[in-house]
C-alpha cells in the first residue's frame, strides 16, 4: 500500500504522511466533509497541485466523469494521483477501474486509491488483508489530532456540510444594512486621490492581518467596501497577499467572509473575487468557487472575477496566479503599468 508523503518545499506547506492522515484532512482541505464524492490529490514533485473534488458517478455517467477528471490543468501539470472515493452510495469498483486504467493509459503514478466509509478506509490498490483490511480501519485519534492541529494553526475548521460552506459566505442583511449607512462617496477626485488611494491600502492591509485579534468593525467594512472598488487599491492588495505565507493568507481569508457578507448590493463582486483568489490561493477551491459565484452574480461583467472564474473552471492551480502576480511589481499595481511607462518617459 502506498503511503502518500511529500517533503514540502513551501512554507507553511501541510504534510499528509499517511493514508489515515489523508482521510483525516479530506474535510480541511475541502472545507466541508463530502459524501458520496471522489477527492482527487494532485500532486507534482511531492507537492499537491490542486485537490479535486466530483460527485460519484452513477454506472452510465463514467465516460463523463472520466472527462472531468482529466480535463483541467491540474492533471497536465501532475506526476502522481492520490484518489479517494468518500461515502460512496455504490460500488465503486467500476470507477475505480477506469481510473486505474486511465493513469496507466495517462503515463501517471496513482500513488493510492482509498474507500472510505463512515471514516473507515482501505487501500483498493492492496490486496493484502493483513496490510490492509478490506473492511477497513478506523482512522487513530492521534493521527486525527495531529491533523486538526495543523490546520488550526492556519485558522481552518470544515463545515459539516457544503451547503453550510454556502451559508457561511451568503449575504448577512442586517449587517449589509449598517454598513450601507457608512458607505461614503468612495474615491475623491483630482490629486487628492493618490493619498486616499495610500490609505485605502494600508487600512485593507490592517484589516486582513488582524483578523485573529479583531473582528473587522463595520466602518473597517464600508472602508474595505470603497477601496476594494478603486482597481488600484484592490491590485495592489492582491500583489500584497501574495507576498503572505499560507497562514497570513488564511487570516486574510477569514477577514475577507465577513466582509462579503456584509457588502450590500453593488458592493459584492471585489470584495468576494478577493475573497476567491485568497481561498483558492490556499488550496480550498470548494470556497474559492462560491466566493466566485457570489461575485459573478452581483456583477456578471466583473473583469477580474471572470478571468478568475476561467482559471477555476480550466483547473489551473494557484502557480498559475502567483507566476502571473510576480510578473508586475508593487508599483505597476499600485499605479498601473501604462501609469509607470508614462512616468518613466516623462
Amino acid at each position: 500500500m502506498a503511503h502518500p508523503r511529500s517533503t514540502p518545499t513551501r512554507p507553511g506547506a501541510l504534510v499528509l504522511a499517511s493514508p489515515a492522515a489523508l482521510v483525516a484532512g479530506i474535510p480541511y482541505l475541502l472545507g466541508f466533509a463530502p459524501r458520496d464524492s471522489a477527492v482527487l490529490l494532485w500532486l507534482s514533485d511531492g507537492e499537491v497541485v490542486l485537490t479535486q473534488r466530483l460527485d460519484l458517478p452513477s454506472f452510465g455517467d463514467i465516460d463523463a466523469w472520466s472527462a472531468a477528471v482529466w480535463t483541467h490543468a491540474g492533471a497536465r501539470e501532475s506526476d502522481e494521483v492520490i484518489a479517494a472515493f468518500v461515502d460512496p452510495l455504490s460500488a465503486v469498483g467500476p470507477v475505480a477501474d477506469r481510473l486505474i486504467a486511465d493513469t496507466r493509459t495517462r503515463g501517471l503514478r496513482l500513488r493510492d486509491l482509498l474507500e472510505v466509509r463512515e471514516g473507515r478506509w482501505h487501500s483498493l490498490l492492496c490486496h493484502d488483508p493483513g496490510c490492509c483490511d478490506p473492511a477497513g480501519q478506523a482512522v487513530d485519534v492521534a493521527v486525527s489530532d495531529a491533523v486538526a492541529a495543523e490546520f488550526a494553526v492556519l485558522g481552518v475548521a470544515p463545515l459539516p456540510t457544503r451547503e453550510d460552506l454556502v451559508t457561511s459566505l451568503s449575504a448577512d442583511d442586517t449587517a449589509a444594512g449598517r454598513v450601507t449607512l457608512l458607505l461614503g462617496p468612495g474615491r475623491p477626485s483630482g490629486a487628492a486621490v493618490e493619498a486616499w488611494r495610500d490609505r485605502a491600502i494600508a487600512e485593507a492591509l490592517n484589516v486582513l492581518a488582524g483578523s485573529a485579534v479583531q473582528p473587522a468593525s463595520d466602518a473597517d467594512i464600508a472602508a474595505m467596501l470603497e477601496g476594494l472598488v478603486d482597481v488600484r487599491v484592490r491590485d495592489t492588495v492582491l500583489w500584497e497577499l501574495m507576498e503572505l505565507p499560507q497562514a497570513g493568507l488564511h487570516a486574510a481569508l477569514a477577514a475577507l467572509v465577513p466582509i462579503v457578507r456584509a457588502a450590500p448590493p453593488g458592493w459584492v463582486a471585489p470584495a468576494a473575487t478577493c475573497a476567491a483568489i485568497c481561498a483558492w490561493l490556499v488550496g480550498d477551491g470548494a470556497r474559492a468557487r462560491i466566493a466566485l459565484d457570489r461575485a459573478l452574480a452581483a456583477n456578471p461583467d466583473y473583469t477580474m472575477a471572470a478571468l478568475v472564474d476561467g482559471a477555476l473552471r480550466g483547473g489551473l492551480p494557484p502557480s498559475e496566479w502567483r507566476a502571473a502576480m510576480s510578473g508586475l511589481t508593487r508599483e505597476e499595481c499600485r499605479h498601473g503599468q501604462r501609469d509607470r511607462r508614462k512616468a518613466a518617459r516623462a
